[in-house]
């Protein structure tokens, strides 16, 4: 049986990185939730879009929609999930990977509070809170993203 253990705090790692890891990974999981419930329910997803079913021109149409739209989310999730569990085991591309997911994730919610939905700037807030904290030092440090200054110049040196 295999064993799967993630470590959720380390002596050698900022609170900060375990904070962002706990955060990426509970978004993620409601995410995955939130997409599953929009593919298994048209009715839920009417009434979290607001619209009727006379919005579409047929059932086939809603469904796909729905389905479309839960699977997106659903697989945004699930790629939360992973860069999670790559933050809490502190692999150097996790850096890179939250970045880059941070960043897409709120252009994502800005076009949607942009076409009227004023809920997700939640999300916005949250993945800038995070993009933000991917630059701290302490953060880019254990990610290994800060590089060591070369030594100055001084006399000396520069005539060895």
């Amino acid at each position: 049986m295999i064993e799967m253990s993630i470590p959720l705090s380390s002596s050698n790692r900022p609170r900060i990185v375990t904070s962002i890891g706990r955060l990426r990974l509970m978004a993620g999981i409601l995410g995955v939730g939130f997409g599953l419930y929009l593919v298994s329910s048209t009715t839920g997803y009417l009434k979290y879009m607001g619209e009727s079913e006379s919005d579409y021109s047929s059932l086939e149409e809603l469904e796909f929609v729905s389905d479309f739209d839960g699977i997106f989310i659903a697989t945004l999730g699930a790629i939360g999930i992973v860069i999670a569990f790559a933050i809490l085991r502190g692999k150097k591309r996790a850096w890179t990977a939250n970045v880059a997911y941070s960043s897409i994730m709120i252009v994502l919610f800005a076009a949607d509070v942009a076409l009227g939905s004023p809920r997700s700037a939640v999300g916005v807030f949250f993945n800038g809170f995070i993009l933000a904290y991917m630059f701290a030092g302490p953060v880019k440090a254990y990610f290994g993203r800060v590089s060591i200054p070369p030594a100055p110049v001084t006399a000396s040196t520069a005539a060895a």
